[in-house]
């Protein structure tokens, strides 16, 4: 029984040491651990200076982190949103980078030109990077593009037609104020002011009108291309877009500009000038779509190996729905 106490005195530093002693049995209470004393303010009793240092909102490094963990502060786990300095500390990255960007976005607000740059927006530069990729699995030609959408011919025929008819309106109002009599213009208030304003919203008026029938004609030259292919082929489905569907789209789209030009200067043109501004804008639009679809669109369909805007297998969450396109693809996801 002598070695018990000795044994006890080896363990007393160990977990094991918290086994029962002779001492322990005979009655005898062990000494009460002393408890150490907390550098941290009870809730009646005000904050230090010292004890200020340590409040959660200036913990700097994980030695005093971990001093306020082992003395069970809750005070760490919360923010102290009163404290000016604490937030500037906690956040001063976030508020530099927030007050550059609302610096650099208010000098492009006040800016004379100001312009949406495209090259910065990463969700712009990645939507078009996903656009060209499926253009390219797809095999998908502009030319395609042109002719399914017809919101984007608008626009491209308005800023062509539009600036021909800016163009147009400055000649001539050079030309009327040349040829014009001075003291006629004198006497009925005429100014070169007046001519160009005259002449140029009429004309961008025009040529705004023009490119609208224009895009009409596009979508009625293909569907007139695609049902010649169906009493060709006697055969009740969607024809494959060839290049005489292209060559149909042009030739339509020029007779619709050219008809609609003459009927706007109907007023001065005699009947044979008519068709003659109307020959002279839809056959060089004519040839012009016949060389585009025979010579640029025929080689580009024949590497294609699918129906045209056929999806390819890819997983789900990386399809998205068809904005545009013929009625027969329009919604479908790819």
């Amino acid at each position: 029984m002598s070695c018990i106490p000795s044994l006890c005195r080896c363990l007393r530093g160990s977990p094991l040491g918290r086994i029962k002693t002779p001492a322990m049995w005979s009655g005898r209470r062990p000494a009460p651990r002393r408890a150490r004393p907390s550098r941290w303010p009870s809730p009646g009793r005000p904050a230090t200076e010292d004890e200020k240092r340590l409040l959660p909102r200036l913990l700097t490094n994980a030695q005093q982190q971990h001093e306020v963990l082992q003395a069970s502060d809750t005070r760490v786990l919360e923010t102290d949103v009163e404290n000016i300095d604490a937030l500037v500390m906690r956040y001063q990255n976030e508020f530099r980078h927030a007050e550059e960007a609302m610096k650099k976005r208010k000098n492009a607000e006040s800016a004379i030109y100001n312009q949406y740059d495209y090259d910065a927006d990463q969700r712009f530069q990645l939507w078009r990077t996903e656009r060209d990729e499926m253009r390219k699995r797809l095999h998908i030609h502009p030319i395609d593009e042109f002719m399914d959408r017809p919101m984007l011919a608008i626009v491209s025929l308005l800023r062509i037609n539009t600036t021909i008819g800016m163009l147009y309106a400055l000649g001539r109002t050079a030309y009327l104020y040349r040829t014009m009599d001075k003291m006629y213009a004198k006497l009925n208030g005429v100014s070169l002011g007046k001519i160009a304003f005259n002449e140029l919203t009429t004309n961008v008026a025009k040529g705004g009108c023009i490119s609208v029938v224009g895009a009409f004609g596009i979508v009625f030259g293909d569907a007139v291309g695609r049902c010649l292919t169906l009493f060709y082929t006697q055969q009740v489905s969607v024809p494959e877009r060839t290049w005489w569907h292209v060559w149909c789209s042009g030739s339509f789209a020029g007779l619709c500009m050219g008809a609609t030009l003459s009927a706007f200067e109907y007023k001065t043109l005699t009947r044979w000038g008519m068709v003659m501004l109307t020959g002279g804008i839809s056959v060089p639009l004519s040839l012009a779509s016949c060389y585009a679809g025979y010579c640029v669109y025929r080689p580009f369909v024949q590497n294609r190996e699918h129906v045209l805007y056929d999806t390819y297998w890819r997983p789900w969450q990386q399809r998205r729905l068809n904005p545009g396109g013929p009625p027969t693809m329009r919604g479908r996801y790819m």
